[in-house]
């Protein structure tokens, strides 16, 4: 009833107020007006009684006593009710929990549905903007190399590299007339295979592709104190091509065309940094004359007798003692030798 209400809001405004747990009897008329409230210092909830007595069933004794009995009552509705209100305080904070152990599991695409109304709810929206942010995070690792999405998130993007690399660069031979003979769908799906497989030798051996343009594949293995980069590159070009005779094996086997590459190898420095600084899309571009030094030894393969993996002298210096190669060739002025398969 309304006297009721304003009964239990005043017993509200004096627990806040002095922060601790007491009785109230008023006198009005023929009856006992009582409240009661209890407090907790521990945890955001205050309990709160009120009764209407009349006097003509108390004596004066037991109007004293109505008090206590009251918060009496009060004390042990919270004592049965604490494990529920437990329950309540904690379970916003085991669904963080709950989200937190799948993200670290790397289950990026969850949310929290949290709807307390206050600023654990808060909280829980935060953590569904980081998710979010953590799947596009993962969206753009798909389409860029690892040396790139390093770089995205360094600070300084205006910053300019120099760095030593290997660079490997690879493209599938008679590309134009195999696009031109076979259906758009299937030279796709050819694509697709193709790059997957070549893919998965270059990260083996500690590589990156920079880019992929049309069916030519530009890859890069970086300088690293713990590696010998050239050496993984040569391991890394030769697996590709032990690859790619499976995949032909398996393409045979299914009455599907085949193909053949090139590969060339190139050691050096190159300049690694952003281009298009105040244009909305920016490149991520690798810059030195070794690029173009292996993209002509890819183009050479075409007279190679072995591996088809041809690699300049600054590789050639890095890894002739560790890898085998074909004997030396002389009918041109450009230094080169070949693995050997």
């Amino acid at each position: 009833s309304y006297p009721f209400r304003l009964m239990h809001l005043d017993s509200v405004k004096k627990a806040i107020a002095k922060k601790n747990s007491g009785t109230e009897i008023t006198e009005r008329n023929n009856y006992y007006y009582i409240k009661t409230w209890h407090y907790y210092n521990d945890a955001p909830v205050i309990f709160v009684a009120a009764a209407l007595v009349s006097k003509s069933h108390v004596n004066l004794i037991t109007g004293n006593m109505l008090g206590l009995i009251l918060l009496i009552y009060t004390v042990l509705i919270v004592s049965l009710l604490s494990d529920v209100f437990s329950e309540a305080l904690l379970e916003p904070i085991r669904t963080l929990y709950k989200f937190v152990n799948e993200i670290s599991l790397g289950h990026l695409n969850v949310k929290i549905n949290m709807k307390t109304g206050d600023e654990m709810q808060d909280l829980g929206e935060s953590f569904n903007r980081m998710s979010d942010g953590l799947c596009e995070r993962e969206k753009l690792k798909r389409f860029v190399s690892d040396k790139l999405y390093s770089s995205i998130e360094k600070s300084d993007e205006k910053r300019i590299n120099k760095v030593k690399v290997t660079v490997l660069s690879s493209d599938i031979r008679s590309f134009t007339t195999i696009s031109e003979k076979n259906e758009p769908e299937k030279v796709v799906s050819l694509l697709n295979d193709y790059f997957t497989l070549m893919e998965k030798s270059i990260v083996k051996y500690g590589g990156s592709i920079e880019k992929i343009v049309g069916d030519a594949i530009s890859a890069a293995f970086y300088e690293d104190k713990n590696s010998e980069y050239a050496l993984q590159a040569c391991k890394a070009a030769l697996e590709m091509r032990e690859s790619l005779k499976q995949f032909n094996q398996d393409r045979i086997e299914k009455g599907l065309f085949t193909i053949e590459n090139g590969i060339g190898l190139a050691t050096g420095e190159v300049m690694i940094g952003f281009a298009g600084e105040k244009a909305r899309r920016r490149e991520f571009l690798l810059i030195g004359n070794i690029i173009k030094s292996a993209e002509t030894l890819e183009s050479m393969t075409k007279q190679a007798v072995s591996s088809k993996v041809f690699i300049d002298k600054q590789t050639y210096e890095f890894v002739h003692d560790k890898i085998k190669l074909c004997p030396e060739m002389h009918d041109t002025d450009i230094f080169y030798r070949e693995l050997l398969s």
